[in-house]
Order: C-alpha cells, then sequence, then structure tokens
C-alpha cells in the first residue's frame, strides 16, 4: 500500500484537512543568501536525521540585481535535489540519473512544490505540496483515533513532483506527484504518479481522482487544462483499449510501448470532474509507443510530442524503427489526429545525437516554444527553440502555401549559443524548463543553468579526460590553467623535469611533469570565458539550475530563486491569466450517418487516390488513363484492394510472459492483426470503415491479395487512429524516405485527383442499380479537406451504391469482387475478372472456399464484417493445416496420386519409413530439402514446427547413412583431397584377422606390416621415435556390404538454403510460380484461397504466431 493511502488509513492526512480549508505553511529560513527560500534535501536523505543545509553556488550570483519589472503574479516552481543514483553500496556522490524524455515516469525523490507570492528574489515562499502527506493535528479532527498521530518530519518527505500547468484563468495549479517510495512494498506495489490541483484561491491541495484504488490504478502525468477545466494528460491506464482487448477475446491489459518491452505506453486521455462520478475519464489517442507532455493551443487542439516507434523490420531491434519525436496535434475528442511538425526536422540538425523537440508551449504570437535536447541529457537541459508551426511542418519545409519560403521553420530564442551535444561547455548554459508570459513583453519565467567550469581558484582549473566514442568523462582533479598547461596551486605553469625511472639508454633525455592534485572538497564552480570555451580539457560541474526571467528582446536575466550547488529549481509558472482557447465541441451525434458510424464503433477513411505519392501522380500514363476501363482494363490495374493492418498490444512480462521471440518466428517481424480488405476503384480511390480506437496502417495489394511490389507497395509505416464517428479525409500516399510535407492537410500539396470534372459518369464507366438501371452522375459542387471539388471514383460509389441491403463501405475478411465500373455496353469493352477468395463459414462453405480452418477472431466476421473483426494468422493452426490437406489428382493412366504435401515434402513415407524430403535431387541429396511435416524442427533453438524452419531457415539436411543406408542421419558435406578428389571413409587393414601398421620396404615405400613382422627388409615406422609402441595404423578404404568404398561425409552440416523470405509474397515467386507452372504434382494444387492465405501471412511478417498469447500454451 502506497504511503498517502496507508496515511489516509490511519491518520487522516492533510488531504482531508485541505478540503475544509486547511491553511498551507510557511516554510523556514534555510539559504544564506535568501532567506525565504525553501530547504531541499538531496536523495541521500529521507533517513529521518536532520538534513543539512545545501551549500550556495559560486559565481555572479552577488552582483546580480532584481528584476527592475517585476511579474507581479505569484509563481510556482519545483525545487529539487540534483537527481543522482541511490546504490546503497557506493560512497560518496554518486552519478546523476539523466533526464530521459523517453521515461517520463522516472521517480527521483526529494522534490517540493513551492509558491511565491511574485517573482522577486525577496517574495515570500511557501511549500505546497508537504500537506499533502502530513497528519492533521490531533485536535483538528474529530474522528481521530485516541492515540496520537505521527510527528512527521518533512524533510523526510521523500516524493516527488513534475509538469506543472496553470489553468488559462491563472486560478488553479496542476501537476503530477508521486508519493513516497514504502519499503515494506514490492516493485508491483509501489505508489503510482498522480495528478493533483492546487486552487489558488482557496488555498486548498487535492488529488484529482479522490478513490486511492483508482488513483494507483495507472501512472497519471503531463496534466494541462481544456477550456471546460477538465484536463487532458499522459497515462498508462489506456482505459478504451483494454475494453478493445476484452472484444479481440483477450485479456484486460495495459500495453508495452513499441520497441520497449519494459514500460507501459503512455497515452493522452481527459479526465473532467463530475458530481455524480467524481471523474469521468476518455483516452483520445491509441499510439503503440508514447504520446506525451500535451499542451492546449489557443485554437483548442491539443499540441503533443509523439514517439513513432513503427516495428518495421526486427522485433525490438530499435534501429530498424522511425524512432522518431515530434509534435502532433489532436482535438480534445482525440479526432483529427495530425502530425504537426519535426518528423526530420532533428535529423536535419544532426543526424546523430538523438535531440527532440518536448515540452511544447504556445508562444503570443502562435509559435511554439520547445526545449531542444537530447533524449537522454545528464545537464537536464537544452536549447529554447521558437517553431512557425503555421507555416512549416519541418525545418526546412514549409507547408504548400508557404512554399517557396527560405527562412527555417524554427530558430532558437537564447541570446547567446547553447550547445546541447552533452559533453562540450555550453557558452550560454543549459534551459530545463520555459514558460511564456502573455503581458506583451517577450519575457519567459526559465529554468536556467548558466556555463561553468570546475577550478581550484580563479584562473586554475581542474582537468578532466573525456571518451568522445563513449562520452565517459574521467575526473582526474588535476590541476591546469585555462590553456590546458599543467599548474601548481598558485597558477605557475609546471616545467618537465627529468623522469627518474626512464633507462637512460632506451629513452635519453626523457622528462615528467609531476601534476598537481586537489580533494574533490576543494573543487569549486567558476563562470566560463573564451579561453576555457576553447579548452575540452576543463572539467565540467553539474549543472546549477535557478528560476529566472529572461527577457531576449534587450538580452536580460533577472533572477528570481538563486541556484545552489546540488539543487536544482525548475518548472517555473506564472498564475497570470490569459485568452482562454477556443473550445472544440465533440462529434455532431444528431448527423445519423455520424451517430450509426459512432454506434459502430467505426471511423471512415477516405482517400482521394492511392496513385497520389507526395503530391505526384506515380502511374505511368496518368490516373485519368488508369480510371479508364478501355484504357487499363480492370485485370490490368496494380493497386486493387487496400489491406487494413492493426497493431497488436504486447503485455509487460510481470503481466502475461509471452514469448515474443517465439511468436515474432525466424524473421523476427513485429506481430500484425489483419482488420480486412476495402476495394480501390479505378482512379485509385479508396473509402471504407475502420474500427475505432485502434492503431492501424494500410498496404496496397493485387489482384491475388498480395503487397504490390515498387513504391506503391511500400509499407505504411505510421500508426493511424479515427475516433468513434470519425470522417477523415486524405490525397494518398507517402514515401518514408521523403520530407515533403504529408499527413497534414494544410501543409500537403492539392490532391492529384481532381475527381469528377462534370455531372457525366466518369470515361467509358457506368453504375447500374440493383435493377441495371443507371445511376446518377457523380457531384461537382462541395469540397472535402483536399480542397479539389469533384466526387472520387470511391465517393461517388459509395453515395449512389448504398442501399438497406448494402453498405460499400464495410470492408470484409475476404477478397471478393465483380467489376461493377466498365460500361459493358461500349462495343469492345468486357469486365474484368471476378475474384473470389472467400475463408467461408462451415454453414456456407463452397468448394472454392478455405478449406481448413479461417484465421478469424469471430466467427460471425465470415458472414459479415464488423468493427472486432481480426485475421489472425498463427503457422501451426492456418499455414500448416494447407500442407497436411489431403489431396491428389489422377495422372495420366488414370491412377490416383497422392498429392498431399506434406506426403512428399516429409522425412518419412506413408509407411513410416525414412525417406529425403523433397525435392531432393536424385545425385546430391543436399541440395534442397523442404520437410512440411508437423514433427518439431530438428533444430533445437525454438520449439518450430519443421515445415516452418525448413521455410525460413538454412536447415540441416538429411541423407543416407553411409554405414547403414536404411537410416537418415544429419547430412555432411563429403570430405576431398587437395586435388579437390573425393575421399573415402578409413579403417585398419586387417590381414587374416591380424592389424597392419605401417613399414618401410627397401624401396622406402609404405607397405602393411603385422607389429610383430620378423621380415628384416620391413622397417616399422613410430610416430614418435622415442616410444617403440607409437605403430602408425596402416589405412585403407571402408567397404560397403557390397564391397564399394563408403565416401567420407565427415566434413561440416550441409544447410539448406531457406525457402521463402519476409519480404512479401511477391517477393517468393519461386514458391507462388511453382503452383502456377509447376509440374502436375504442384500446379493448381492449392486454391486462389489458400494461396491469398499465405500471401497475406508472408506480407506481415512471416510469424510464427501473430497472438502472442498463443505462446503461453508453449
Amino acid at each position: 500500500m502506497n504511503t498517502l493511502a496507508n496515511s489516509i488509513r490511519k491518520t487522516k492526512t492533510a488531504l482531508l484537512a485541505l478540503s475544509l480549508g486547511f491553511a498551507l505553511y510557511a516554510c523556514d529560513a534555510t539559504q544564506s543568501d535568501n532567506d525565504n527560500e525553501p530547504q531541499v534535501v538531496s536523495n541521500d536523505g529521507g533517513t529521518g536525521d536532520e538534513p543539512t543545509p545545501l551549500p550556495d553556488i559560486v559565481g555572479e550570483r552577488e552582483s546580480q540585481d532584481a528584476d527592475p519589472v517585476a511579474i507581479d503574479f505569484p509563481i510556482a516552481y519545483i525545487a529539487r535535489p540534483l537527481p543522482r543514483e541511490m546504490d546503497e553500496d557506493v560512497e560518496g556522490l554518486q552519478a546523476l540519473v539523466p533526464s530521459d524524455v523517453l521515461n517520463p515516469l522516472t521517480f527521483n525523490p526529494g522534490a517540493r512544490l513551492v509558491f511565491k507570492s511574485r517573482a522577486s528574489v525577496t517574495a515570500e515562499t511557501t511549500i505546497i505540496s508537504d500537506a499533502a502527506f502530513l497528519p492533521v493535528p490531533i485536535e483538528d479532527d474529530e474522528e481521530a483515533p485516541t492515540e496520537e498521530a505521527p510527528i512527521i518530519d518533512p524533510a523526510t518527505l521523500l516524493y516527488d513532483i513534475r509538469d506543472l500547468n496553470v489553468s488559462a484563468d491563472g486560478s488553479k495549479l496542476v501537476f503530477a506527484m508521486r508519493a513516497p517510495a514504502d519499503p515494506d512494498a514490492g516493485d508491483d506495489e509501489q505508489p503510482t504518479w498522480n495528478i493533483w490541483e492546487y486552487d489558488l484561491e482557496e488555498e486548498m491541495l487535492s488529488r484529482f481522482i479522490e478513490s486511492n484504488i483508482v488513483a494507483e490504478a495507472g501512472e497519471d502525468v503531463h496534466p494541462a487544462y481544456l477550456p471546460d477545466g477538465s484536463i487532458v494528460f499522459s497515462s498508462t491506464r489506456q482505459s478504451r483499449s483494454k475494453a478493445v482487448l476484452l472484444d479481440e477475446g483477450k485479456p484486460r491489459f495495459a500495453a508495452v510501448a513499441e520497441g520497449d518491452d519494459e514500460s507501459h505506453a503512455l497515452l493522452l486521455h481527459v479526465m473532467k470532474k463530475t458530481l455524480e462520478r467524481g471523474f469521468e475519464l476518455e483516452q483520445i489517442t491509441y499510439n503503440q509507443s508514447h504520446d506525451i507532455q500535451p499542451s492546449v493551443l489557443g485554437n483548442g487542439r491539443i499540441l503533443f510530442t509523439r514517439w513513432d516507434n513503427f516495428l518495421r523490420d526486427r522485433g525490438n531491434d530499435t534501429s530498424a524503427n522511425n524512432n522518431r519525436l515530434s509534435l502532433y496535434s489532436v482535438n480534445p475528442n482525440g479526432s483529427d489526429l495530425t502530425l504537426m511538425y519535426g518528423f526530420h526536422s532533428p535529423d536535419t540538425i544532426n543526424p546523430t545525437n538523438g535531440n527532440a523537440y518536448i515540452k511544447p508551449k504556445e508562444l503570443p504570437d502562435g509559435r511554439i516554444l520547445v526545449s531542444y535536447r537530447q533524449r537522454e541529457s545528464n545537464n537536464q537541459g537544452g536549447d529554447l527553440v521558437a517553431i512557425d508551426i503555421n507555416n512549416y511542418i519541418d525545418i526546412n519545409t514549409p507547408i504548400f502555401s508557404n512554399q517557396g519560403a527560405t527562412d527555417p521553420g524554427q530558430e532558437t530564442i537564447t541570446i547567446n549559443r547553447v550547445i546541447t551535444d552533452e559533453v562540450s561547455a555550453s557558452p550560454h548554459g543549459y534551459f530545463s524548463s520555459a514558460h511564456p508570459l502573455f503581458d506583451d513583453t517577450n519575457r519567459f519565467l526559465t529554468s536556467w543553468s548558466p556555463c561553468l567550469v570546475q577550478g581550484f581558484q580563479l584562473g586554475i582549473y581542474v582537468r578532466s579526460e573525456r571518451n568522445l566514442d563513449t562520452g565517459e568523462v574521467n575526473n582526474t582533479r588535476e590541476l591546469i590553467n585555462a590553456f590546458g598547461e599543467f599548474v601548481d596551486r598558485n597558477g605557475n605553469r609546471l616545467e618537465p623535469i627529468p623522469d627518474p625511472d626512464a633507462d637512460p639508454d632506451v629513452n635519453p633525455g626523457a622528462t615528467i611533469i609531476e601534476v598537481v592534485t586537489v580533494e574533490p572538497e576543494e573543487i569549486s564552480a567558476f563562470p566560463c570565458n573564451e579561453d576555457t570555451l576553447s579548452n575540452p580539457d576543463i572539467a565540467l560541474p553539474t549543472p546549477r539550475y535557478g528560476i529566472w526571467v529572461y527577457n531576449p528582446n534587450d538580452g536580460t536575466q533577472s533572477p528570481v530563486v538563486l541556484s545552489r550547488e546540488e539543487v536544482m529549481y525548475t518548472e517555473a509558472v506564472v498564475f497570470e491569466p490569459r485568452q482562454a482557447p477556443d473550445f472544440i465541441p465533440g462529434p455532431d451525434l444528431s448527423d445519423s450517418t455520424i451517430a450509426q458510424w459512432a454506434n459502430e464503433k467505426v471511423g471512415v477513411l477516405d482517400i482521394r487516390s492511392v496513385y497520389d505519392l507526395d503530391g505526384f501522380d506515380i502511374t505511368e500514363s496518368g490516373i485519368s488513363t488508369m480510371a479508364d476501363p478501355a484504357q487499363t482494363p480492370p485485370d490490368s490495374r496494380p493497386a486493387r484492394f487496400i489491406r487494413i493492418l492493426k497493431a497488436v498490444s504486447i503485455p509487460h512480462e510481470d503481466e502475461f510472459e509471452v514469448d515474443l521471440n517465439l511468436a515474432r518466428g525466424r524473421n523476427g517481424r513485429a506481430v500484425k492483426d489483419i482488420i480486412g480488405y476495402a476495394p480501390i476503384h479505378p482512379d485509385g480511390s479508396a473509402m471504407f470503415k475502420v474500427p475505432a480506437d485502434v492503431a492501424f496502417s494500410l498496404s496496397i495489394v493485387d489482384g491475388n491479395g498480395r503487397r504490390v511490389s515498387g513504391t506503391l507497395g511500400a509499407e505504411h509505416r505510421n500508426w493511424l487512429t479515427l475516433r468513434p464517428g470519425e470522417l477523415r479525409t486524405c490525397n494518398g500516399c507517402h514515401a518514408s524516405a521523403s520530407t515533403a510535407p504529408h499527413g497534414r492537410s494544410d501543409a500537403q500539396a492539392e490532391s492529384i485527383n481532381p475527381g469528377a470534372l462534370a455531372e457525366v459518369a466518369f470515361t467509358n464507366t457506368r453504375l447500374l442499380d440493383e435493377f441495371d438501371t443507371p445511376l446518377g452522375p457523380p457531384l461537382v459542387g462541395g469540397s472535402d479537406e483536399s480542397g479539389v471539388s469533384g466526387e472520387t471514383m470511391a465517393q461517388y460509389f459509395v453515395r449512389v451504391k448504398t442501399t438497406n441491403d448494402r453498405d460499400p463501405l464495410t470492408p470484409s475478411v475476404d477478397i471478393v469482387w465483380r467489376d461493377e465500373w466498365t460500361d459493358t455496353s461500349i462495343a469492345g469493352l468486357s469486365p474484368g475478372t471476378n475474384l473470389s477468395m472467400r475463408y467461408g463459414s462451415e454453414q456456407t462453405r463452397g468448394p472454392d472456399d478455405l478449406q481448413t480452418k479461417a484465421p478469424v477472431s469471430l466467427d460471425a466476421c465470415l458472414d459479415g464484417w464488423q468493427s472486432q473483426c481480426r485475421i489472425t494468422v498463427s503457422y501451426e493452426e492456418h499455414i500448416q493445416p494447407i500442407w497436411d490437406r489431403p489431396r491428389s489428382r489422377i495422372n495420366e493412366t488414370g491412377a490416383t496420386v497422392n498429392t498431399t504435401c506434406s506426403s512428399c515434402h516429409n522425412n518419412q513415407d506413408s509407411e513410416g519409413d525414412p525417406q529425403i524430403p523433397a525435392p531432393a535431387d536424385a545425385l546430391d541429396f543436399t541440395i534442397l530439402q523442404l520437410d512440411l511435416s508437423a514433427s518439431i524442427s530438428r533444430e533445437d533453438d525454438m520449439d518450430y514446427y519443421s515445415s516452418y524452419d525448413h521455410l525460413f531457415a538454412n536447415n540441416k539436411t538429411l541423407m543416407p547413412n553411409p554405414l547403414n543406408t536404411t537410416q537418415l542421419i544429419d547430412a555432411t558435406a563429403r570430405n576431398v583431397d587437395e586435388d579437390n578428389n573425393p575421399l573415402f571413409l578409413q579403417v585398419q587393414l586387417e590381414i587374416d584377422g591380424v592389424e597392419q601398421f605401417q613399414a618401410l620396404d627397401i624401396n622406402n615405400v609404405i607397405v602393411p606390416a603385422p607389429a610383430d613382422t620378423m621380415d628384416v627388409t620391413l622397417t616399422l615406422l613410430l610416430e614418435d621415435p622415442d616410444d617403440e609402441n607409437s605403430l602408425i595404423p596402416y589405412l585403407t578404404d571402408r567397404l560397403d556390404a557390397v564391397g564399394s568404398p563408403i565416401p567420407d561425409f565427415s566434413g561440416d552440416l550441409v544447410r539448406s538454403a531457406r525457402y521463402l523470405n519476409d519480404r512479401g509474397a511477391n517477393q517468393n515467386d519461386r514458391f507462388f510460380s511453382t503452383f502456377r507452372n509447376g509440374d502436375l504434382n504442384h500446379r493448381d494444387q492449392l486454391s486462389p484461397v489458400e494461396l491469398k492465405l499465405i500471401s497475406e501471412w508472408l506480407d506481415v511478417g512471416g510469424q510464427y504466431y501473430n497472438d502472442p498469447f498463443d505462446t503461453l500454451d508453449d
């Protein structure tokens, strides 16, 4: 049980008192230069001992004056010890804990939330947060037990605080706080991060979720106020995602972040206090990695940092992922999720350092203020950058309406240079946080650490050694001057002296310098100057963050909270009223169509053309030619269907120990589901439903149900999401390596598909109703998000083909298609070939449908798609049965031939006798062997079927045992001599049962002889001349039963090359062509729907399981 919960139960904490109007207490004086600064304990505190005041920073603070233009509003900030490791086995000051953007749940105990009546050094300060963990005095608590409440020293309260945010009216402060660790609880029972609120007018502190059980059910951080008083925050609760898992028939759990199996994904949620239930909670984003640090813009939208980490190749090998941190925006209800800025920008600035835009906040001029720093920062900060998010989508990429602009999309707003490489001294220090002021002064309230170096005295510095490859720093404590020369304690340069240990004969004239070192307690911090900045050997101290009013207009900085050694003051905010953001309402459920979609738990995606690649028409002769069936017959169109793919949530190993390596299989691809298929219309347009509140991506497939090759077939490497009832329009596709604007409707070029140019039928097409009556023409008036007015073929088709019995927006788990576009009344035009690749239910299954188990989540999906439908391919359950399904053909003599795949492709025949799996060569059985049996693989690292390993791994092959040809053994290479002549097995020669040894005759020829030979013309050879017993056996070829020499196969194991690759079905034509034009035992032996099932399995990655919970059975 966490400390707060325990305290509430036992002593009625200050939380109760606060609800009754508990007055906050003023803190005691502890700092010599500023008697109103609160005391902060370091990480080695918490034992109950009286904490020692921390020393002041050395530097220019004495000469700094107060801000002549003070901020006349109260402020709040966090005071904390510098976060250091807390290893009990290590003595002294320990290593800093880096500030990790991707690990926002790090617990650094010892923080305090401090309130100042105004932004002035001398203003009175009050600690707000301690009250949450201090017991109420007995006399103030009518319900208190008879025993005295324990006395708690505030200095021992090792809790943590982060993410301060002030309401638009300046009356409330919301933040995240984590209670102190419970030494009696396990790791999974420790307190979680909770959202707290401080009401300035009422001077009341309260937790947003009152119930301890509910509050501790998730990690909640990064809160920000919405216009209606609710808050948006990042949380691991994943409330809606858990409900979707239940709909899929899986356990309810919070998924881990993609590429990080140790951390639950943090996603955006909205929470509102209510009288009826206490609060209402709604999840609004569904990324597979983190969505963090939300900020509410003036237009009402939420801007946040998204970790795009789409697993595209090798499981948790993050080098193969997107792995980008960029800025996204979304409506408060989760609709219209949009990439806003920076997907390519950090790489443009420096492709190796992993910098990121974090903590976005809107400036008064509409630009976005961000902290630009490394993802992991020991310096705890970086630069301040303003982004022109209204006119740019990346640093060098303006939005379409701003094309031609040459200025960069961002600029640093600091008055001097800030270096963020974590190695060099930064001339202008580092900024940990910044809060813009809305008083028309362009000022900021910042947490700033100046540029400092370590030294013994002014001008006498301490040397360090840095490994530029690893970033490791070794502080030698050797004294040097600003130029790197060794000096003594008075700053005098040390001269070389003869080396007394040198050998004058080897190294005459050798000299050494007897360097002077100092003790750690003798080292202080000094301001940087031009000389120290040019010397990388001078040691750098830990940062010293204070609170400052920062004015980039006139280049001034004024202190508000003076920095101290080993203390960090950060996240300062101002209780300043400002214009409230616009309110964005949710979906209009009075619209019957939107209400119906919302009730079905679906959204609708409207793509103008898949042939639109970043604003370029990638068809050979243009979209109009592609859309005209007279010029491009339907069977010749490359893009026939869109496959909708869904991310599969992965549980934390503490909840379910699924074996991801087993599930991902030999190819290491991330597991995925297929939601279904939607048709692509002749102009490349498509319009279809997708399940709401799930992360999905898309791929384009051909008429065989295989992902197309080339640019058009590239995987969509970002997760998309729609909310219930949402309609989303996009122009087309995006090349992953391209920096062209995409994913933001106001940034990209206009669609290349103009749609209908007049209210007449599209060229050479005609749509008919169920009575074969021509339907009305497409519309031209109006426009969609693309800015193009004409209806696409998909939009037109959906509008006129929707009836009570048919919904063209509905996808399918099958690929079934008939040509409804081609106007066959025109001479010379014929319809395209009908396609039917149906799984079919057991009740409705036809002879051409799948005859083995269909890989669908619900049987109902076989008769009609719904939002819960998933195609989840398991190799054992769905692919292996294809190999084992009984098949036969009638040969030319009229006899029935068994063509079951796993009969010939097996290491046993029908009688159970050993055989070399087909298609082994008759003379060289090691060329290729394909065992499609369901036996456990002979590879000993995983429990895969032999068939799976033979398809994807370089497998051991079989050969007859040279000593017993009725047995099969692992095939090994045949040994040859230096002239490449084959060698044979050797055995010691016996004559009349007597072993023979090597002997030299009178002609110096080696001949056989017994060990006791009496032939004086022979000399027995010895391996060791000094050992008369070391006779050398005389070897001869070993013969088989018919007297033939037995070949020597004692070489390395022979492995058969993998038969399939993981690059997609169309990259495995050797396999598919076998059933198209191979021999009679293969041609047409697999049905189109069986080939479609194998194709979609290969296209998603050829995993062994795509449901990780299947591994629990193993």
